[in-house]
């Protein structure tokens, strides 16, 4: 299942970008 390993790297993304700034 890659693409659930895809998803899991975007949302990791996602949060550690939305951290990333204020």
């Amino acid at each position: 299942m890659k693409s659930a390993k895809v998803q899991m790297v975007i949302y990791t993304f996602c949060i550690f970008s939305s951290h990333s700034t204020p």
